[in-house]
C-alpha cells in the first residue's frame, strides 16, 4: 500500500478530486468544472486542462499512478 505525502496543498487536493471525477464521468463538462473553479477559486483553464487530461487517460490507470507527472 502506498502511502501519501503528509503535506498536500489546498490546490493539490482540489486537483486529485476533479481528476478523479472527470476520469470516472465522461460526462463531466465545463459547466461542472466552472462550479469548481468558482467555488475554489481557480481559474477555469486550469481545471480544464485537468479534466481533458483526465478523460484521454485510460481506465486501467489510476490517480496514484500520475499524481507525481501532474503534481509538481
Amino acid at each position: 500500500m502506498m502511502q501519501k505525502k503528509q503535506s498536500t496543498s489546498y490546490g493539490d487536493l482540489v486537483t486529485e478530486l476533479v481528476w478523479r471525477a472527470a476520469h470516472a464521468d465522461p460526462t463531466y463538462d465545463v459547466n461542472r468544472a466552472m462550479v469548481v473553479a468558482s467555488m475554489c477559486k481557480i481559474p477555469i483553464t486550469t481545471i480544464m486542462k485537468v479534466v481533458r487530461h483526465a478523460q484521454r487517460t485510460p481506465k486501467a490507470v489510476n490517480w496514484d499512478m500520475i499524481s507525481n507527472k501532474i503534481i509538481q
